[in-house]
């Protein structure tokens, strides 16, 4: 007996095999994950080229990323050249396969090959310049809220203060991310696709022109009317759910002695189907622009399409070229179908941080000095 209990103390379920085999995958090994964290701390030193910087609320909010206008050049210049080849590698490639040039196919790939390396260098930089600004700005925050006289924080609720010091200086990761990685990569790509389209045929041209405008315009304001169209009544039907909920849980006792349970039941259920109605509908608005946006878009394709083919039917385009031309403008404008949500995201984030900036401006003052160095200096 003290056998047969032996064998089955040491035998394992497939469950625990799978566990453990689990465990002993690469990436759960401790040992590998504390040597490439290692490797990486060491490439980039970021304990040596990180600081905070000096944040004046007095100035305009993007005063902190014109400090670092070094960083912000260098990249917003890899972005514009990046954006530009990528725009035109399709038809790059088509040209050096037609062309039947060996020589120009490679430097073509390693070129883009290149940029790929460049852009993974560039993250560490862009660390650096987004990092410095949303800790420089909420280290000034708290500062400031630290330092200004305690009679002004008696008539201010600190959860608010909390909420708009997090929420402006995170806000700056989303206005860097949009303008640099996005809307700005974005538009290279349509003013370089349009470009190229012109090359080609006028009407190409012309033909991308008007359709990307087009749909920008239909996206950005479409996106607009809409929100404004739905938001408020969904915000409203949602406040009032919440309002429900929060006085339920406050006042639980209370409903339980005086009122009739089923009754406050019977209205938070009315009040959530109200707030699924105004959520519905909020959703679908948007979803109309959205599609409405990619019945042009499609559109948009279907005529440069038919364009390409009456220029390779009369010989003008070879086979290579027409397909290159038309992956070039699919590739490249593709964006534009999220461009009014990415406004969206870009305005909301803008607000956040103009109203942190708006706070600190008409919050309060320091009628005497409260760190050690002024004390020292006074």
């Amino acid at each position: 007996n003290l056998i047969f209990i032996d064998k089955m103390a040491t035998q394992r379920s497939p469950l625990q095999l799978q566990s453990q085999n689990h465990n002993n995958m690469f990436y759960n090994n401790p040992n590998l994950q504390n040597k490439y964290h290692n490797l990486v701390s060491k490439t980039e030193n970021f304990d040596k080229r990180m600081k905070i910087l000096n944040v004046d609320f007095q100035k305009p909010w993007w005063d902190i990323i014109t400090q670092q206008k070094g960083l912000a050049f260098l990249i917003t210049t890899l972005q514009f050249v990046g954006s530009v080849f990528d725009a035109l590698f399709p038809i790059l490639i088509a040209w050096s396969i037609t062309s039947a040039s060996v020589f120009y196919f490679v430097l073509i790939a390693l070129t883009r090959l290149g940029l790929t390396i460049a852009f993974n260098l560039i993250w560490g930089y862009n660390a650096i310049f987004q990092l410095q600004t949303i800790h420089s700005v909420e280290y000034a925050a708290n500062k400031y809220f630290l330092e200004v006289d305690p009679i002004f924080h008696t008539t201010k609720s600190s959860g608010e203060i909390l909420s708009k010091v997090q929420r402006g200086s995170d806000s700056y990761e989303d206005v860097m991310d949009i303008i640099t990685f996005e809307l700005f990569p974005m538009v290279i790509g349509f003013v370089t696709t349009i470009l190229a389209m012109f090359v080609f045929d006028w009407r190409l041209g012309f033909t991308s022109m008007f359709f990307i405008v087009l749909i920008t315009l239909v996206n950005i304001f479409g996106n607009i009317f809409s929100a404004k169209t739905f938001e408020p009544k969904s915000n409203k039907a949602r406040d009032k759910l919440k309002g429900v909920i929060v006085e339920n849980l406050q006042q639980a006792n209370f409903i339980r002695s005086l009122f009739a349970t089923p009754e406050q039941l019977e209205k938070m259920k009315q009040l959530g189907v109200k707030n699924m109605v105004a959520t519905g509908n909020s959703w679908r608005g948007s979803s109309n622009i959205g599609s409405s946006v990619r019945i042009i878009y499609i559109s948009s394709i279907i005529f440069i399409g038919l364009i390409v083919l009456n220029q390779l039917q009369s010989g003008v385009l070879n086979s290579a070229t027409a397909l290159a031309i038309v992956l070039t403008y699919t590739n490249s404008t593709q964006g534009v179908l999220y461009i009014g949500d990415k406004v969206k995201r870009f305005s909301k984030s803008l607000v956040s941080i103009t109203d942190l900036f708006e706070l600190t401006r008409t919050f309060g003052k320091k009628s005497y000095p409260v760190l050690e160095e002024e004390k020292i200096k006074n």
